[in-house]
């Protein structure tokens, strides 16, 4: 009976608006439980590096390779998942395993345990995105539908303004107090806090109900079915998950390595930094959310059908000269200002997912979106923080030169970037095209 009922999709012709931002609501919340179990550990590199012995090799590894290899793997049989069955029950089991996941890194005491936690939780958070993008598709029209995943996405800067804050507050006390709080260590502590309340927050998906599945031709489509939609398209898709790959592997690096930058280059304390990028990255990530998505409507609204990269196509460029020159700031002030102008564009978890979502029929939304997470987010996750450290340790062999191995990340991924959104306009204008054919038959 309970599954039935887990498994009822909502039977009016269309949402309404309370249904479809309530679903907004109760989507962002998990995404911003996804994004403090995901990025916690960014700010803990220093007390992981003294207590495991790791090096700063190895730490990227830990912030990318173990994340992101489970992540991109369990995306597709998700994927295939949303296609099918019920897609709040993905997202519960989802939040369930990556909760549980982040609980029990609070009891890791050595690298590879840590290192096969970290596994667990990219598997856990893999369900969220592909059910979210279908459940969010289902719910809005495509003019809309790129705020609305704007909005959505604001969970990750609550997120990582979370992440920051609670990094920052624990270890900010074991340091004063100096011993371990609750006989653990401080990045033990960070993970049972955060990854707990996860086990509870995940039966909030039953607040909202199954939406209806909207452009779905009334078939099964089977994989064979998604490889010729993708060949037909394949231009598209090609300068799309390249383009936003190069993307994510800046923004990777910079969570990865921004903090410890700060840390490093002027000084700072792990609370500091904390307090700091917490208010920081929740005020200006609002913006900058919600500046993206009004400006890609607007085009939109002014006829441009490849308004996703177009937008991204300009701004790739001014993202690569304000992060290269960021990172070389006499002091941290001028580098949080400088910094300001390329976030405006490494906000892509809503553009880049709505590029997809209004090109593809109903019955493929879930794959597509699963393919996108594997691609952009193994390239992103992985390269972003290891190419980081690994110019840092066998390039310069200094910790301190960290600054200068973030600015020549972004010289090197930004570029090719604008490359592959340039290629990609008249791509994205077919494929819209072919999109519209296809509702018309």
């Amino acid at each position: 009976m309970v599954l039935s009922a887990i498994m009822k999709p909502q039977t009016a012709a269309a949402a309404s608006r309370g249904v479809a931002w309530r679903a907004v609501a109760v989507l962002l919340l998990f995404y911003a439980l996804a994004m403090v179990d995901r990025q916690v550990l960014f700010l803990l590199v220093g007390p992981i590096r003294k207590d495991l012995g790791a090096t700063d090799f190895q730490v990227g590894l830990l912030q990318g390779l173990s994340f992101a290899v489970s992540f991109c793997l369990f995306g597709l049989p998700f994927g295939y998942a949303v296609d099918r069955v019920s897609r709040r029950l993905v997202v519960f089991v989802g939040v369930m395993v990556w909760a549980a996941a982040t609980t029990a890194s609070g009891f890791a005491s050595s690298y590879g345990e840590l290192f096969a936690a970290r596994i667990l939780v990219g598997a856990g958070e893999a369900a969220l995105g592909p059910a979210a993008f279908s459940m969010l598709s289902d719910l809005f029209p495509p003019k809309k539908l790129t705020f609305a995943l704007s909005i959505y996405s604001m969970g990750s800067l609550v997120g990582n303004a979370l992440a920051f804050a609670l990094s920052g507050w624990v270890i900010g006390l074991t340091q004063a107090a100096e011993t371990a709080l609750f006989g653990l260590r401080s990045w033990q502590a960070v993970f049972l806090i955060v990854g707990t309340p996860g086990l509870l927050i995940a039966f909030c998906i039953f607040l909202v109900p199954e939406p209806t599945r909207r452009g779905h031709r009334g078939i099964q489509a089977s994989w064979p079915d998604l490889f010729a939609f993708i060949r037909l398209r394949r231009r598209f898709f090609i300068c799309h998950l390249g383009g936003f790959s190069c993307m994510m592997t800046i923004a990777y690096a910079n969570l990865a390595w921004g903090p410890t930058f700060l840390v490093r280059h002027f000084g700072w304390s792990i609370p500091q930094v904390g307090a700091t990028l917490s208010v920081y990255s929740l005020l200006l990530g609002i913006f900058c959310f919600l500046f993206s998505g009004k400006m890609v409507e607007w085009l939109q609204n002014r006829g441009y059908e490849d308004a996703h990269l177009r937008y991204y196509a300009v701004g790739s460029l001014i993202t690569t000269l304000a992060g290269a020159s960021a990172f070389q700031a006499p002091n941290a002030v001028i580098y949080l200002c400088i910094a300001a102008f390329g976030a405006l564009f490494v906000n892509l978890a809503a553009i880049a997912p709505a590029a997809l979502q209004i090109v593809t029929p109903g019955e493929l939304r879930g794959r597509v979106s699963a393919i996108y997470l594997l691609v952009t987010g193994l390239i992103g996750m992985t390269a972003g923080p290891a190419l980081v450290s690994g110019i840092t340790q066998f390039i310069f062999a200094d910790d301190n030169r960290v600054n200068d191995s973030l600015s020549i990340t972004y010289l090197i991924v930004g570029p090719l970037a604008c490359v592959f959104f340039a290629f990609g306009l008249r791509p994205m204008r077919e494929a819209r095209a072919l999109r519209m054919a296809d509702d018309v038959a």
